[in-house]
């Protein structure tokens, strides 16, 4: 089954090119090589995924003990990784922890680094943590 695919789309594309003129292959191949060369920049722009690396939530639980926040008082901590998309590929940008607290309504939103590392925290709803406060 493969291989007649493959002999008639040999066949289809020598007959194409038997039906072109000269002048038109050169324009044609002249055309294919300007876009091969091109490199276009692409904007980066942002994909936001929910997800639960373990890393980063184990370090959140870390980083959340020194700002002062026992084990106890989180409800529940999820990790939104921050990713910015170009050419086929992506890449990491951090993470973000949202960790509900029990006693309050709202979150201690920890902003950490691609390696899961405390780059800086606050607080939503009418939580109210003493390591956060505005002096």
């Amino acid at each position: 089954m493969g291989l007649g695919y493959a002999v008639r789309d040999f066949q289809s594309a020598a007959k194409l090119r038997a039906n072109l003129r000269p002048a038109q292959t050169a324009v044609l191949g002249l055309i294919f090589l300007v876009l091969a060369a091109c490199d276009v920049p692409q904007i980066d722009r942002p994909v936001v995924k929910w997800g639960v690396p373990r890393a980063c939530k184990e370090q959140s639980k870390l980083h959340l003990a020194e700002l002062g926040i026992p084990a106890a008082a989180i409800g529940e901590i999820t990790i939104r990784t921050d990713e910015a998309s170009g050419r086929g590929s992506s890449r990491v940008r951090g993470h973000q922890a949202w960790a509900r607290l029990n006693s309050c309504q709202g979150h201690v939103v920890l902003n950490l680094y691609r390696e899961c590392g405390l780059k800086s925290a606050r607080v939503t709803g009418d939580c109210q943590v003493p390591a956060l406060s505005v002096r």
